[in-house]
C-alpha cells in the first residue's frame, strides 16, 4: 500500500518534478552503490594490504627469533623485537611466545595486556592466522605465525598492527565520496532542471493550446518554434501541392505531397522518404518540434472533422426538429426519452425538460407500453419496428391514435466509451384517418342496411302475423261469446311474447350493427358474428332462392377482434356474393358456404359461391377504393376494400380465388388469441 501511494504521488507530480526528482535519485543510488563498492572492494582491499604487510614482518622475526630461541638469549630477542617495531610503521606490538604459549619477549613498554597470547592462538594444524581483537580498548589486527625448528614447534611471534589507519583512510575515502556526490547532485539537479525546462514548457503551452481547442478556440494556432517552409527551402514552385503557401500544414505530416512531380503515400509510410529531405533533418528530427508540429496537425484535423459534425449536427437538428411528425430518442435498455423534437412537445402537451426527465412508456396506457416493449424484445435482432393503431396519451389525459415507428441505432455514449443502443421513434397521429375511415365503414353499414330493408321487413313481418293472428283468434272467441280456456289463453300469450322477444331481437340486432363500432379489440369467436350475419340477411336469400350452408367448427378458439366489425366482413363477403349469383340469372344454382376451421395457430374462415367468377384482371383490382364492376348507382365500391382494411387490423390475411363462370372463394386467416391468465385477461386496444 505504501509503495502503491508513492508510485500514486510520483504520478501525480509535474514533468518537471518527475525529471528532477528521477535525476536525483538515480545519482542518490549511484552514490549508494559507490559506497556500498568503496566497503565491499576498497576497504577490504586496504586491510589485505595491511595483513600482507603484516605476515611480512612476521615471517622476517620467525627467521630472525629462531637462533635466539634455540639459545634462550631473550635479552637479544627482545632487542630484535625493537629493534623491528622501530623500523616498521604502524605496529602496535610483538612479542614471541614459546611452545607452550608463554611469553617470551616482547615490546609493551608497561604491564603485557591480560591473556593477550590467548587472543589469537594458534591451533595444532595452523602455521599462521590474522585475527582482529580487542587490546586496551582498541581495535588491533594480530597477525601469529609459528616457530619450527623441523617439524616441532618452538614458539610463535605475534605483530599487532592498529586498526585505526584503516578506520582514517575509511573516513577519508567516504567524506571524499560524499563530497563528490553531493557536487555531482547538484550539477544534476541544475541539468535536470534545465532539461525539464526544455521539456516542459513546450508541454505547458501544449496543455494551453489543448485547453483552447477543447473550448473551441481554434482560429490561433500555436507557434512553439520558426516554421520551416518547405517550399522555400526546396525552391518548390508546384502551387498544386497541398502545403504550397500553407503555415498550417507540414510536408511529412500531409499526404498527397508533390515531391519532384510525383505524389507520396501519407504519413506514416512516407516517413523513410521524409528522413532522407533536408527539410526534414533541419527540423523534424526534434522530438519536440515534432511533438508541437504534430499538435498543430492534430488541430487542423480536429478543426476540419469539428466542422464537419457541425454541420452534420446542423442538418440532423434541422430534419429532426422540422419533422412534421414528433420524434423521440429513447434508450433502448431504461425506455428514458434523451431527446425530443419540438413538434413531441406540442403534441404530447409537456415541456421539453419534462420529457427528458421522463420514459417513453409514461406516453401510453400499461397495456400499450406492454405491448411496445414485447415487440421490442421479442425481435432482439430487428432494425425496424412498426407497431399501427397505438392507444396515446397526452399530459392532459386526452388520448389518441398513433402508427408508431421505430428505428435501433446507437446515439448516447455510456461509461466505458461506447454507444448504448437507442431508438429513434416517430409517432404519427392517425386519429382523424381513423375517423374518416370510420364514418366511410359506417357509412357502408347503412347503405348495406339500405339494400336489406325489404328483407329486414320481412323478417319483422312474420312475428306480426303471428302476433295478429293470435290477437284475432282471442277477438273473435270474445265476439261469439265464448268461453277461453286457460290452455288457450297461454299457448296464445306465449305465442305473442316468443313473436315479441325475435322481433325485438331483430330491431336490437339492427342497432346494435348501425352503430358506429368501437375501436377496441377482444377475444371473440369467430362463428358468433358469421351466425349474426344470416339474423339480417337470412330471409332475403331465401325469397332469393340462395342456399346457405354453414360448416362452422364448434371447438373453434377465440381471436382478438371486434365482433361488431367481424359481422360487417362477412356482411360485404356474402352480399357480393348474393350479386354475383343474382347476375347468373332465377334458374342458376345459387350456393353460399361458410366454413370455419382452425390450422395451427391460426383461425380460417373460407366464403365461397357459385356465382358468375371473375377474370385475373378484375381479380388483382377488387380490394382497390372505390373499384366495383357493378352499374352506376348498385356499388360504392368500397365495401372490399373496407373489408381488407378490417381484416388487416385484426392481424389477419385474406385471399381470394376465383373461376369465371363457376364461383368465387374468400379465404380469411387470423391469429389465435393467446390466453395467459384467463380467457379475458388482456384487451389491448389496437
Amino acid at each position: 500500500m505504501a509503495f502503491r501511494a508513492l508510485v500514486q504521488s510520483f504520478e501525480n507530480l509535474t514533468i518537471r518534478r518527475k525529471v528532477l526528482y528521477s535525476t536525483i535519485v538515480m545519482f542518490v543510488f549511484i552514490g549508494i552503490l559507490s559506497s556500498i563498492a568503496n566497503w565491499l572492494i576498497f576497504i577490504p582491499s586496504v586491510i589485505e594490504q595491511i595483513q600482507i604487510q603484516s605476515m611480512r614482518v612476521a615471517h622476517s622475526l620467525v627467521t630472525r627469533c629462531r637462533p635466539r630461541i634455540l639459545s634462550n638469549n631473550l635479552p637479544m630477542l627482545t632487542g630484535i623485537l625493537f629493534q623491528t617495531k622501530g623500523m616498521e610503521t604502524g605496529l602496535a606490538y610483538v612479542f614471541v611466545t614459546d611452545a607452550k604459549n608463554q611469553i617470551l619477549a616482547h615490546t609493551f613498554f608497561y604491564s603485557i595486556p591480560h591473556g593477550i597470547e590467548k587472543a589469537n592462538q594458534l591451533e595444532p594444524y595452523e602455521d599462521e592466522k590474522v585475527q582482529l581483537i580487542t587490546v586496551r580498548g582498541k581495535s588491533v589486527y594480530d597477525t601469529a605465525v609459528s616457530i619450527k625448528e623441523g617439524l616441532k614447534k618452538i614458539g610463535t611471534v605475534h605483530v599487532g598492527v592498529e586498526k585505526k589507519p584503516v578506520d582514517a583512510i575509511t573516513l577519508q575515502i567516504g567524506m571524499t565520496l560524499t563530497a563528490v556526490m553531493l557536487i555531482i547532485i547538484l550539477l544534476a539537479g541544475l541539468l535536470s532542471s534545465m532539461v525539464a525546462t526544455y521539456i516542459s514548457k513546450p508541454l505547458l503551452r501544449l496543455i494551453q493550446a489543448m485547453n483552447d481547442l477543447s473550448a473551441g478556440k481554434t482560429q490561433q494556432l500555436p507557434r512553439f518554434f520558426q516554421k520551416l517552409r518547405c517550399w522555400e527551402v526546396m525552391n518548390c514552385t508546384e502551387d498544386k501541392c497541398p502545403v504550397y503557401q500553407k503555415d498550417d500544414l507540414f510536408c511529412w505530416l500531409t499526404g498527397g505531397i508533390l515531391r519532384h512531380g510525383k505524389e507520396q503515400k501519407s504519413f506514416p509510410e512516407k516517413m523513410e522518404a521524409c528522413h532522407k529531405c533536408s527539410v526534414y533533418k533541419m527540423q523534424g528530427e526534434n522530438e519536440i518540434v515534432q511533438i508541437s508540429n504534430a499538435f498543430i496537425n492534430i488541430i487542423s484535423t480536429v478543426q476540419s472533422a469539428a466542422d464537419k459534425t457541425k454541420a452534420s449536427e446542423e442538418k440532423y437538428r434541422l430534419l429532426f426538429n422540422y419533422d412534421p411528425n414528433p420524434l423521440f430518442v429513447v434508450n433502448m435498455d431504461s425506455g428514458k426519452i434523451l431527446d425530443v423534437n419540438d413538434l413531441a412537445t406540442i403534441t404530447y402537451g409537456y415541456e421539453r425538460e419534462e420529457m427528458i426527465e421522463m420514459s417513453f412508456e409514461d406516453l401510453f396506457d400499461a397495456d400499450e407500453a406492454d405491448r411496445f416493449w414485447k415487440e421490442l424484445h421479442h425481435f432482439p435482432g430487428k432494425e425496424y419496428i412498426f407497431l399501427p393503431k397505438v392507444w396515446a396519451r397526452k399530459k392532459d389525459g386526452h388520448h389518441f391514435f398513433i402508427d408508431l415507428h421505430a428505428r435501433v441505432g446507437k446515439f448516447q455514449k455510456i461509461q466505458n466509451g461506447g454507444l448504448a443502443l437507442s431508438l429513434i421513434v416517430r409517432t404519427v397521429d392517425i386519429t382523424q384517418r381513423l375517423e374518416r375511415e370510420a364514418q366511410l365503414t359506417q357509412a357502408s353499414k347503412m347503405a348495406t342496411l339500405g339494400e336489406m330493408a325489404t328483407g329486414i321487413a320481412h323478417e319483422l313481418n312474420q312475428p306480426l302475423n303471428v302476433m295478429r293472428v293470435g290477437a284475432d283468434f282471442l277477438a273473435k272467441m270474445i265476439k261469439r261469446g265464448q268461453k277461453v280456456s286457460e290452455k288457450q289463453l297461454l299457448e296464445v300469450s306465449c305465442n305473442i311474447s316468443e313473436q315479441v322477444d325475435r322481433a325485438s331481437n331483430i330491431i336490437s340486432h339492427l342497432r346494435a350493427f348501425g352503430r358506429k363500432s368501437d375501436l377496441k379489440v377482444y377475444p371473440v369467436d369467430l362463428n358468433e358474428p358469421i351466425r349474426a350475419v344470416f339474423t339480417i340477411l337470412g330471409q332475403q336469400l331465401k325469397l332469393r332462392d340462395i342456399k346457405v350452408r354453414l360448416n362452422l367448427d364448434k371447438d373453434l378458439p377465440k381471436i382478438l377482434a371486434d365482433k361488431n366489425r367481424l359481422e360487417q366482413i362477412f356482411l360485404n363477403l356474402v352480399t357480393n356474393a348474393r350479386d354475383a349469383m343474382e347476375a347468373k340469372g332465377p334458374k342458376a344454382n345459387k350456393e353460399i358456404t361458410i366454413t370455419t376451421s382452425q390450422a395451427g395457430n391460426r383461425v380460417m374462415a373460407v366464403v365461397s359461391d357459385t356465382g358468375t367468377g371473375m377474370p385475373d384482371s378484375i381479380r388483382q383490382k377488387i380490394f382497390e377504393p372505390f373499384f366495383t364492376t357493378k352499374e352506376v348507382g348498385k356499388g360504392t365500391g368500397v365495401g372490399l376494400s373496407i373489408t381488407y382494411t378490417l381484416v388487416k387490423d385484426f392481424k389477419g390475411d385474406i385471399d381470394v380465388e376465383s373461376t369465371l363462370g363457376v364461383g368465387t372463394t374468400f379465404k380469411l386467416s387470423f391469429p389465435v388469441y393467446q390466453e395467459k391468465g384467463g380467457p379475458h385477461e388482456e384487451i389491448v386496444n389496437h
